[in-house]
């Protein structure tokens, strides 16, 4: 049976915003103290100067529905380390506001455009912001993506993905590829040059089963898939890395007795997603000790217009909220989607 949409491909669109939020944790020497980020805590100084030049900078993407906290343990470590960790809430896909994306992982198509799009905008003010950008490395960064977020990092490493139209019923998605191909359309993002290498966790890989769909990316990987994931099998995730240029820049590992959440710092009490879940989250971040103390700082507000068809407002926003005084505007576009209306925040 051939699959069809119905979805006008000449569909006009409608302007809108959208607002992203996101953090930047760096070494200082400040003395850190436990701050709240909604039920999530971590032990951090706040506005600080940073405590070296040249840090290098990793842009952390999280799952289907999430928040980059629920990986606040490997953000931390890393501050401590001597790394910059942007930490990027993308809007319509997070614990919030999950409008773009699904209980069951299947996320609206204009999504999949603008995640890659919100980590580029991201680095991009992070690099102009006054009181951080001139410490950072601007000779390129590197990525962190969990499930989604490995997805968005492989494209923004270069892969073209491909997905189903949003008017295609979920009941199909069991059928063979063979048919699903015959109304997949191509994802439009761009590949950002400055991107160094990625960590995939528990990547969504599906989206790259097309020929030639990892052909450009050529960064290094370093893969982490799970023992007991039903959702992404390690089977899938290597059989489509090999389609990659020189797989030999893969390095991967699949984790015994891990689940698809296993990589997430373990849940707060009022987070707790009960045993199934709780029950798997067993791997954490361990800070070193002696290092600098990790340091968060809330970037300002960003205005980021794209065409006419779409306008998004980036707000780097500090805790509760509240974005720091003496913002700066800059502008960037975002990518569109031919299928699909834009997000109605």
């Amino acid at each position: 049976m051939e699959l069809r949409s119905a979805v006008a491909p000449s569909r006009r669109w409608i302007p809108c915003r959208a607002t992203i939020r996101a953090w930047l944790l760096y070494p200082s020497q400040g003395a850190a103290k436990p701050v709240s980020f909604g039920p999530y805590e971590a032990e951090l100084a706040m506005d600080r100067a940073p405590a070296a030049q040249q840090i290098r900078l990793v842009a952390l993407s999280h799952g289907n529905g999430g928040t980059p906290w629920s990986h606040r343990g490997l953000a931390t470590h890393l501050a401590r380390e001597g790394f910059a960790v942007l930490m990027i809430e993308h809007p319509g896909n997070n614990r919030h506001d999950n409008s773009l994306g699904s209980p069951t992982g299947r996320p609206k198509a204009i999504l999949l455009s603008h995640r890659p799009r919100h980590v580029v905008l991201a680095v991009n003010a992070a690099l102009a912001d006054s009181l951080v950008g001139a410490h950072l490395a601007s000779d390129g960064y590197a990525m962190i993506g969990e499930s989604i977020g490995a997805y968005t990092a492989l494209a923004v490493a270069g892969g073209r993905a491909h997905c189903l139209p949003d008017d295609v019923d979920e009941a199909v998605l069991s059928r063979p590829m063979e048919e699903l191909a015959q109304v997949a359309v191509p994802v439009k993002t761009e590949r950002d040059p400055r991107l160094r290498s990625a960590v995939l966790f528990v990547p969504a890989i599906g989206f790259f089963g097309a020929d030639g769909a990892l052909a450009e990316v050529s960064v290094p990987l370093l893969v982490r898939t799970a023992e007991r994931d039903a959702l992404v099998p390690a089977s899938q995730v290597a059989h489509t890395l090999r389609s990659l240029p020189d797989p030999s820049r893969v390095f991967s590992l699949d984790v015994p007795g891990a689940g698809h959440c296993s990589l997430h710092t373990p849940y707060p009490p009022a987070r707790s997603p009960g045993p199934a879940r709780a029950g798997s989250s067993r791997l954490r971040s361990r800070g070193v000790p002696g290092g600098p103390q990790g340091q968060c700082h809330g970037l300002p507000a960003l205005d980021a217009r794209d065409s006419p068809d779409y306008e998004i407002v980036v707000c780097w926003a500090g805790p509760g909220g509240a974005s720091r005084s003496g913002s700066r505007r800059s502008s960037g576009k975002l990518a569109t989607h031919p299928a699909v209306p834009p997000h109605r925040p």
